[in-house]
């Protein structure tokens, strides 16, 4: 049932309702327009037994939610608190939650006093957490500290950016891309303490982000997912990159094991080197053991390479990332240009014999390589890898060939 909350029949007892809408946006028609209440709505939810589905959209004052035990999906949209703590008495009286989406929501003072233990709001059968569109984006994820969730809960953020919101250089003036959607308290929540996987993905319109807590990539295993619109034609990509890069050395704790970088093709990849931005993420992540790295240009992959694999016999510090086991590059070009693709095969084969020298020849377990068109001279350099790596697997065109032992293995 959809209706508004000046509707007194919401206060009645329906026993077999399954589903409620209270939307105050929404005008009703003229032979059955009601003013508007000013007293705070409240939801009995001892009235509705069977109340499975509840929404509450765009209503003031905020409602009151009582005895919602039979509650297993619950939506708030456009409501405005005074406090949060407002927010967690409402998600108390809603223990059996299994969904539960925050879109929109505001509150006129966010402080919260982080050592009062009754804050927490006990969600023990949450399944998928939808956080979209704060006014302050700011305190999206930070609600997370005083929500005891699962380790199985789904968490999925949803925000917007600007284009003139990002400086084209990291550290300047402009608001961060993701780091103020985490606490800078990592242990307030297991979620943040125990993150071991980071994936991002950056395209022309969204940036899109997933946070594991297992070190193995899959869609099974996200604990975070987040979305974020790139709203307006300016934006620089690589200055975009450069400045994510430098917050997940604020925003993820050092026991990160897998980081994933693909930057989708994009003409207008450029801005600068981001050498500085890799090295920052060298010391944030000592553990690393997977590394996806993903890009439209050699300048991409020209920022690291030679870091991961330093030219000998100089090798002025140790090696990044010393337990780097797995590694997947990727030319996410869509321009077919032999030069190029020759010279960034060429860089891959150079950095990772140097690596394997300087670490005494230890090899990696894994090494894929990913091209749109085969390289000149493709099959020399994978004799060379051959050397650095126990398994090497390739894919060009969309076709996958495994090497193991030197023998190819259909993919």
């Amino acid at each position: 049932m959809s209706t508004t909350s000046s509707q007194t029949y919401i206060e009645h007892r329906m026993e077999l309702l399954s589903s409620l809408i209270i939307d105050d946006r929404s005008p009703l028609p003229q032979n059955h327009a009601t003013p508007p209440s000013h007293n705070i709505v409240t939801i009995h939810c001892d009235h509705f037994p069977k109340l499975n589905f509840l929404t509450l959209r765009d209503i003031g004052p905020v409602a009151r939610i009582v005895n919602g035990h039979s509650l297993t999906s619950l939506k708030l949209q456009a409501l405005l608190h005074d406090t949060w703590d407002e927010l967690f008495d409402l998600l108390r009286s809603c223990p059996a939650l299994e969904y539960l989406k925050l879109a929109s929501l505001e509150a006129e003072s966010t402080a919260i006093d982080d050592g009062a233990s009754h804050h927490i709001v006990e969600m023990r059968h949450l399944r998928t957490l939808t956080l979209k569109d704060f006014c302050e984006p700011r305190g999206m994820l930070s609600l997370l500290a005083y929500f005891a969730l699962p380790r199985t809960a789904r968490i999925n953020v949803s925000t917007y950016m600007n284009a003139g919101d990002i400086d084209d250089e990291p550290g300047g003036s402009g608001e961060t891309v993701f780091a103020h959607m985490f606490p800078e308290d990592k242990t307030s929540s297991s979620v943040f303490s125990d993150i071991r996987s980071m994936q991002i993905v950056l395209s022309h319109k969204c940036l899109d982000l997933g946070a594991s807590t297992s070190k193995v990539p899959s869609a099974d295993t996200y604990s975070i997912t987040a979305s974020c619109n790139l709203v307006g034609s300016q934006f620089n990509p690589k200055s975009i990159q450069k400045q994510i890069m430098l917050e997940l050395c604020t925003a993820l704790s050092t026991s990160l094991k897998t980081l994933h970088i693909h930057v989708e093709a994009h003409d207008d990849y450029g801005g600068g080197s981001a050498t500085e931005s890799w090295k920052s993420l060298y010391t944030a992540f000592p553990r690393l053991e997977y590394l996806y790295a993903g890009g439209p240009s050699i300048s991409f992959f020209a920022d690291f390479l030679r870091d991961l694999g330093p030219d000998l016999p100089v090798q002025p510090s140790p090696l990044p990332w010393p337990k780097l086991k797995l590694i997947k590059f990727a030319n996410t070009s869509t321009k077919e240009d032999p030069v190029e693709s020759e010279v960034l095969i060429q860089s891959i084969t150079t950095s990772l014999c140097n690596r394997r020298d300087a670490a005494s020849g230890k090899c990696l377990r894994r090494l894929t390589l990913v091209f749109p068109e085969a390289p000149p001279r493709l099959e020399t350099y994978l004799g060379q890898l051959r050397r650095v790596t126990a398994k090497l697997v390739y894919t060009v065109r969309g076709e996958r060939i495994v090497l193991d032992n030197g023998v190819p293995i259909a993919g």
